[in-house]
Order: structure tokens, then C-alpha cells, then sequence
């Protein structure tokens, strides 16, 4: 568990990668700043979901696919990772996988 200090350092880099790929575009520099994180916490899930996300623009989807699997088995309530991962089977026309895991999303939301 991080301390006050270290938790705050770890919610400001998420911020940063954030800001740096969802509203700057640039998915490398987010994925950088997730490592950085991931460093220091290795499961931390928001982390682990930018640098998916991050990965999953660049075409990078079994990298992106493999962290997502991990994430939907350590954190199974989580809509999110379920949601990227079923844009990517949409990419790659698995559309029966994409609709299941687009379901799954949608009844955890």
C-alpha cells in the first residue's frame, strides 16, 4: 500500500497520463508515464487501463489485450477493461466476442 505522499505522486501521474493521451494524443508518452507507475504500483488498475488504452491506438492489441485480460481477472467488476477490450475484438471483426464483452461492460456499468 503507498503512503499519503506516494499515493499522491502515483493520482497526479494518472492525471498527467491521462490528459496526455486522451485530450494531446499522445498514446507513447501516456504509456511511458503508466510504466513509470506501474513501477511503483504494479497492479494499480487505472495505470494498467491507460497504458491498455494507450496500446489498443497504436494497433498494439495483443500487448494491449494481454493487460486487459489480466485486469478483467484481478478486477472482474470493472466495465471498463471489458469496453477496451471489445473495441479491439471489433477491430479485428470478432464480433461475437466483441457483443459479449460489449454485454459484460454494459451490465457492470
Amino acid at each position: 500500500m503507498a503512503n499519503k505522499g506516494e499515493g499522491a505522486m502515483i493520482t497526479a501521474m494518472l492525471d498527467e497520463a491521462r490528459i496526455v493521451k486522451n485530450y494531446l494524443g499522445k498514446p507513447k508518452k501516456a504509456i511511458k508515464l503508466c510504466d513509470e507507475i506501474l513501477e511503483i504500483s504494479p497492479n494499480n488498475k487505472d495505470a494498467l487501463l491507460i497504458k491498455a488504452g494507450g496500446l489498443g491506438e497504436l494497433f498494439e492489441y495483443n500487448k494491449s489485450d494481454e493487460i486487459l485480460s489480466f485486469v478483467m481477472q484481478k478486477y472482474p467488476d470493472d466495465w471498463e477493461a471489458y469496453w477496451l477490450y471489445a473495441s479491439h475484438c471489433f477491430a479485428r471483426e470478432e464480433d461475437e466476442k466483441a457483443l459479449e464483452k460489449i454485454n459484460k461492460s454494459l451490465e457492470l456499468r
